[in-house]
């Protein structure tokens, strides 16, 4: 009876062994999407949402492993568990059946189309025979082809990797249109020469991701620092998120 107990005891203690050794070693998947994530020169996580996930490994002690992916390669790493966490991924139904995601929002955002000179875009229905570039993959592509396709508007799809290349795409005349997060569109649409249409869509909450295979209680102490942070205006929470990024 002895054994039985010493044994289960054992396997109990490997168990949780291995739950903080997967718990204190994190890969994180990085995508192109500044300014709200990017890698810098070593690889690490950065932007707004790389350095407060960078905060938030020191608070909890945890070390973290870059893996650089575009959007749509990141997604499938993590739905098979060979990358833990992803930032900066908006919550969607159709997500949550393959992916896992803490309760906190890490932040809200909205998406937004973009234009260049000489289009005059000020309603979805303005879209009718537009090239319009997209995100492969993005929720706001899913958005605009159910919209369109729903009021019969004819749509020239561009599907690009990155914001950036869907504007760059807007700026050589390539397509008229490209759908963006906010954030970016704020920051980099004068840049490319691009102005911001009267079309905004799709209010999101933004999280880190997470592999279906991750112990939940990563996830809860993901949710229990932001919630934390969250109440205290001198956190790390409101440093990093501060403008241009709130």
């Amino acid at each position: 009876m002895l054994a039985h107990v010493m044994s289960g005891t054992l396997l109990l203690a490997g168990c949780l062994a291995t739950t903080r050794v997967s718990a204190e070693t994190l890969t994180v998947g990085v995508y192109h999407n500044p300014p709200k994530l990017f890698a810098d020169d070593e690889g690490s996580p950065r932007g707004v949402l790389g350095d407060l996930l960078q905060a938030i490994a020191e608070e909890e002690q945890w070390q973290l492993e870059s893996l650089q992916c575009d959007f749509q390669q990141c997604l499938a790493l993590l739905e098979q568990g060979d990358i833990d966490l992803l930032p900066d991924v908006a919550w969607s139904e159709e997500r949550a059946q393959r992916i896992a995601f803490h309760e906190e929002p890490v932040m809200h955002s909205w998406s937004q189309l973009y234009q260049r000179e000489g289009t005059e875009i000020d309603a979805i229905f303005d879209l009718e025979q537009q090239r319009v570039a997209v995100v492969s993959g993005s929720v706001q592509q899913r958005y605009l082809e159910t919209v369109t396709e729903r009021f019969d508007i004819n749509v020239t799809w561009m599907p690009v990797s990155s914001f950036s290349e869907g504007f760059q795409a807007v700026a050589d005349g390539d397509a008229n249109l490209v759908a963006a997060d906010h954030l970016f569109g704020g920051w980099r649409a004068h840049d490319y020469g691009l102005s911001d249409t009267p079309v905004i869509f799709q209010p999101a909450r933004l999280f880190y991701a997470a592999s279906p295979q991750l112990p939940n209680e990563v996830l809860s102490r993901i949710d229990d620092v932001l919630r934390r942070w969250k109440q205290d205006k001198g956190s790390a929470y409101y440093e990093t998120l501060s403008p241009p990024y709130s």
